[in-house]
Formats: C-alpha cells, structure tokens, sequence
C-alpha cells in the first residue's frame, strides 16, 4: 500500500465512522447519531459486517447498497465518482491482522480522488493509487498465482506490470467483485429532499429561466419587425436584428426542449423508484384481500401517473410563465391593467370550470378499474366458467360494464374537447373584443401592435394551461389509487438508535434467540381468538416442531413470528429487540419463512434468482455455488442436471415448469439461503415422498441455525 493511501483508509472497525464522514462530506441531510463500538470478533464474518454498514447507513438516514463489479470495472467506477466506502488492501501487521481497510470516498474531480481520512480532512488520492490498492483487495491468491507465472516466464521487470494487469483482466473480467458500499438517499427519504438532492429543482428553474428568455426574444423579434411595419419601412439593421433573434431562438428552444425531457425522465426514475419501494413494503395483510385485477389497475395507474404529472405539470409550469409575460405585454396595450385583469380571470374561470372534468374523470377511471379487476378475475376463472355458466350468459356482465364504460368515456371526451377548445377560443374573442373597446377610446396604433400580441401569446398560454390542467385532474385521480404505494415507501421502520441496536443485537448472538410471552392473535372482527396466553422461548440451535389440528393457529403463529402479522397482545422478542425497534426489514432478515404452498410463489425468471431472491443481487460466484450445494443437497441435483442452462435457467409459468415437490425444496432452499438466525418450515414437506424428505430434513438439519417446522400430526 502507498504512504498516501495508508493515511487516509479507515480500519475495520471504523467503518462505521466512515459511513458517517462520507455522508457529512457528501452533504446528505444530517443524522448526529452516536455510533457504540463494533465487535471486533464478528469483522472476519462478511454477512455480520455487510449488516453492520447497512445499519449504520439506516441510522444516518442513508441506503447502503453493496458494490459489486468486475476487476476491469472498478476504475471507471471511481472515475463516475458517487459517495461510497470502498475497500483496500492493507499491511496485516499494520492494521490488526486484517487484510483490509476502507476508504471514504466522497467523489472524484480529473485524475484525483476525493476521500475523508479518519481525522477528517478532505484529501485528494490520485486515482491510480485506489485502482491499485482496491484491486490488491481482490483474489489475492489468484494475483499470488499470476506473479509466479511472469517470474517463470522471463518476462522483462519494465514489462511485467503491463502484462500482470491483462492476465488478471482477461481471468477476472466475468466475475463480480465486492468493492464496497455506495451510499445514497432511501426511497423512503422526504421526497422533496430527494428532488433536490437529484438537482430536480434547479432544473426547473433553469428550464424556467430559459424558457422566460425564449419568450423575451419572441417578443423583441416581434416588436423589431412590427417597429419596421409601423413607421413604414425596414432597414437593413433592422432586418438583421430580426433574423439575429430568430436565429437565437433556435438553440434556445433545442435547449428548452432537452431540459424538458431531462427533468421529465429524473422525476419519472425517481416517481417510480418511490412507488416500486411502496410496493414492496406493502404488509401482507393489506394487499391479502386485493384480487389481481385490483393489483393490476393499481400498476396501471401508477403508469398513468407519472406520465400525467410530468407532462402536465411542465405544460403548467410553461403557461404560467407565458401568462406572465402575456399579462406583462397586456398591461402595455391600450387597455392598460385591464388587460392582464382579463386574462388571469379567464384562467382562473378555466381552471374552477376543469374541476366538472374532474368528477367525469374520476367516474370514468372507477368504471374502468372495476371493469379491469373484473376481467383479470374472469380471466383467471375462465375454465370454471364455462363448466358451469351458460353459454348464453358467459359475456352478459362484459357488455353491461362496456356499455356504461364507453357512456362515460363518450361524456368526459366531449367535455374534454370542448374544455380544450372553446376555452382558449373564447379568450381570443374577449381579448380581441378588449383591444377594439380600447383603441376605439385611444387611437394609438403602436399600442394596439402591443396589444394584439399579449392576446396571442395569451391565447397560446390558456391552451397550453388547458392541456396541464387537464392532465393534472387526471394524475389527482390516478393519485388516489396509488398514494397508498407512495405513503408506504415513507413509513419510519425505526430511528436511527433502534436500527444501530438491531444491527448489534444480530452481532451479539444472545442465549435467548427469540421470546414470546402470553401472545394473543384475533382475526379482524371475530369474536374469538385464535389463540391466547402462547409463551415460548427459543435458543439458537433449537430444532422444535409444532403440530396441531389444521384451523388450530399454527400457521398464523408462525405468520407472527416471521413478523407477517402482528399479535393482538403480548410480547414478541428477537434478540431481546421487539419488532417495532427492529423494523419489518431487521426483523425479516433474522427470521425466513418458507409459507404454505398456496402462499408461496415461483418468479418468471431465472431459478438463481427464486433461490437467491433473499440477499443482494447480482450474486457472487460464491453465492452461485452454494445455491447449487443447497439444491443437491435437497435432492435437486438431477433437475439441474436435465435444465440447459443450470441455475440461470428460466422458471415458473413462463419457463421451466417445476413438479408440486420440486417447488417445495425450491422454497426450502430459498429460507436456508437466506443466513437467517431462524428459519420456519410451514408445511414444507408434505409433498415428498420418503426418500425425498430424508434427504431434504437431512440439509435443513445440518444448515438451519435455529429451527421450526410446522406440520399437520
């Protein structure tokens, strides 16, 4: 290691204050949160500190997203520059015995990297020193390897560098490589903090302040020319101006227009990240009653949305920047400020009169969710229908639905048009019907020029400001079915002090792995619990079984341990953290779940991912290897054996179609996958034949830390 990248890395077990440096260089909103001390035992356990960090990052209000990349890769990643901890290679002697360290990389300017040393100055590192020093970090003994064959192979010492890098290249240039942490602001951020950490906001006003300019010089173009037309005649300088502000125009509106796409496309990214996050922390128990018609509507508007709120929000956004500029060239015409009086009031009779397009609107979405739910559900009923409905009466309710969905879309599309159309039309004859009372009384030409082009540039921005509204009303109704994905995203799972104890708590291994006392579950409204006064305690490496009668509770007990559903009453301990310390994601990291067949699923995708869908993605080849250790030990080596492409095979309705017992091991070893503490089985093996299971309850015995099966007696 160089002597300048020695002095700014961070050893081990600081790298929890490295996170915190790099968040306060980076300005991120500041988090003070007082960081206890890692354990110095747990640093060699890789999933202990990827916890670790990720803890830390949540405490400070921040995302900790591993990084993974290819040997060849890491330079123009740092090259990119994003705040982040990246690992180097160190002297052992110097640092502990370890073999690594950590910088804090805040960004990168020219060939100069920038990085926070434990005293917490800001320091430039040249680049080529952190490539070195980082990939030092990687395959060692692969690198170890490579130096002994240029030594045998004489190459010439001047050379040998050279020659070194493009072996490793060419041998590490498919597998992904762990670098680090890059840190970034969580979806569940405020989302007008995220707006202004992407710089959204100074792109609007830039957008803003070039589109004021473009109208500036329309209108110097136009009262260039129509100074001409008034006195009579254009000289040549005159003529010049004008073609020199028409010229202008042109690069300003490529300018205006690529802003508006650029701001269009970061606030969709951002939009959609937000809603798919939302998504994903839905509880279980609020989209258990959705059929998969709701679910798609949902989808479905969640598109409409961001593509409504862009485009009418920047059509907004222009109109008023040209009713202002029309209402500024109004109040020069020779009707003075009765002018730009007109024109905002006829803009605000627009905008009260969209509000009757509202309610259409929204009774025109009701009726098409209603009719998209009800044909996804008859869609996944279809056979059942036509065994018992009459064929006369299979597409009655279809055609009712169409026909009051097309009554509506008939009545708001006529609104629609009509909104669009005579509204802008009818400020062009009061403008018009103003300028003719005015000039009568004042007989000023020039002013009447003046005049004449505040009610076009008026006309245009009411037609512009038509479309926006309209298109807002629209993203208002399509809000209402997706503001409960977008509230999700932002719900607080624990403070920052809870989430640096769950990260410890999981470090700690504590006698007692998880405690429940006088749990109490009831079903809605159902006068009768469940079950009542359930206490237990679990030590790591219990193995225990439940058993009882099927209605009897056991897989809504399992369901509160998992952290799925909530008890009623009692108290619910993991590591002596309760589930509101620890969060739903803290909780579900400690504890997997293999459900009920009915409520377990197999993606559309590759068999790697439904396996590994538990931990970062992409996987290492580590990751790969003891999937596939995990399948052949749940006897699903010969159906890896028949699959072309292995673990990278497409599964599920779209692929490889798997027996009712192969999805069994498959969910099986998607929980052991998980380095859970604890891992529930709810009827996991019901579906195995005696040797099968065997040889499935031997893998789940031998790698399950703590285990709970559940089964009928």
């Amino acid at each position: 290691m160089s002597g300048l990248i020695e002095g700014v890395a961070w050893p081990l077990d600081r790298v929890g204050d490295a996170v915190v440096a790099v968040a306060r260089a980076a300005r991120f909103p500041p988090s003070d949160v007082v960081l206890p001390a890692f354990p110095l035992g747990a640093i060699g356990e890789h999933a202990v500190l990827e916890r670790w960090v990720d803890g830390v990052a949540r405490a400070v209000n921040l995302e900790a997203e591993p990084i993974r990349v290819t040997y060849p890769d890491i330079e123009p990643m740092i090259r990119r520059g994003s705040a982040s901890v990246l690992t180097v290679a160190v002297d052992p002697a110097t640092n502990g015995g370890r073999a690594f360290a950590v910088v804090a990389f805040v960004g990168a300017r020219a060939g100069s990297a920038r990085v926070v040393a434990p005293d917490g100055v800001t320091r430039a590192v040249p680049i080529v020193d952190l490539v070195r020093e980082m990939r030092a970090r990687i395959a060692p003994a692969l690198q170890r390897r490579v130096d002994t064959l240029l030594e045998r192979t004489g190459i010439a010492p001047s050379r040998r560098a050279q020659a070194r890098e493009a072996l490793l290249e060419e041998q590490l240039a498919a597998n992904l490589l762990d670098a680090g942490w890059r840190l970034s602001m969580p979806p569940s951020a405020r989302f007008v903090d995220q707006l202004a950490r992407a710089g959204l906001l100074r792109q609007v006003i830039a957008m803003t302040s070039v589109q004021l300019v473009n109208q500036v010089l329309s209108l110097v173009g136009w009262w260039v020319i129509g100074k001409g037309a008034l006195e009579g005649h254009l000289s040549t300088g005159w003529l010049v101006a004008w073609l020199l502000v028409l010229t202008t125009l042109v690069p300003l509106g490529v300018l205006a227009s690529s802003q508006q796409g650029e701001l269009a496309v970061s606030f969709a990214t951002l939009l959609k990240r937000r809603l798919l996050y939302g998504a994903l922390r839905l509880e279980p128990e609020e989209t258990r009653s959705e059929g998969a018609g709701s679910l798609l509507g949902r989808v479905i508007e969640s598109e409409a949305l961001e593509q409504l709120v862009t485009s009418g929000g920047l059509a907004s956004l222009l109109a008023v920047v040209e009713l202002l500029v029309a209402g500024t060239v109004l109040a020069e015409g020779p009707a003075g400020l009765l002018g730009p009086a007109l024109l905002a009031g006829w803009a605000l009779i627009g905008i009260v009169v969209g509000f009757r397009f509202f309610q259409r609107l929204r009774a025109w979405t009701k009726a098409r969710l209603v009719m998209t739910h009800d044909l996804v559900e008859r869609m996944v009923g279809h056979r059942t229908r036509l065994a018992q409905e009459p064929r006369a009466a299979w597409h009655v309710a279809e055609d009712e639905q169409l026909a009051k969905y097309a009554e509506r879309s008939q009545a708001m599309d006529a609104f629609s048009a009509r909104m669009q159309s005579i509204f802008p039309r009818g400020w062009l004859v009061l403008g018009m019907l103003t300028l003719g009372t005015s000039f009568v009384a004042s007989n000023a030409p020039s002013a009447l020029a003046v005049g004449l082009g505040g009610v076009i540039l008026g006309y245009r921005a009411i037609g512009r400001l038509a479309g926006g509204v309209n298109a807002l009303l629209g993203a208002q109704v399509a809000w209402e079915q997706t503001a409960p994905l977008f509230d999700a995203a932002g719900r607080e799972e624990h403070s920052g002090r809870a989430a640096l104890a769950a990260a410890t708590a999981h470090v700690d291994r504590p006698g007692v792995l998880l405690e429940a006392r006088d749990l109490s579950f009831t079903y809605g409204e159902r006068p009768e619990p469940v079950f009542r006064g359930v206490s237990v305690r679990i030590a790591p490496r219990d193995r225990l079984l439940l058993e009882g009668p099927s209605g009897g509770g056991k897989s809504t007990f399992g369901s509160i341990l998992t952290g799925i559903r909530r008890p009623t009453s009692g108290l619910l301990l993991l590591a002596g953290l309760d589930l509101h310390t620890l969060g739903p994601h803290g909780w579900r990291h400690r504890i997997a779940a293999a459900p009920q067949f009915h409520e377990n699923h197999v993606l559309s995708t590759t068999l790697a991912f439904n396996l590994l869908m538990g931990r970062a993605w992409p996987p290492r080849e580590d990751d790969l290897v003891e999937a596939q250790r995990v399948c052949t030990e749940l006897g699903l080596g010969p159906l890896l054996e028949r699959m072309p492409s292995g673990l990278m095979q497409i599964v599920g309705e779209s692929g490889w179609q798997l027996s009712h017992g192969e999805r069994s091991r498959l969910f099986i070893a998607r929980a052991l996958l998980q380095r859970a503490d604890m891992i529930v089985l709810d009827e996991s093996f019901a579906a195995l034949d005696p040797e099968t299971l065997e040889l499935a309850m031997r893998c789940v015995l031998h790698r399950a830390p703590t285990l709970l099966v559940i089964a009928h007696p």
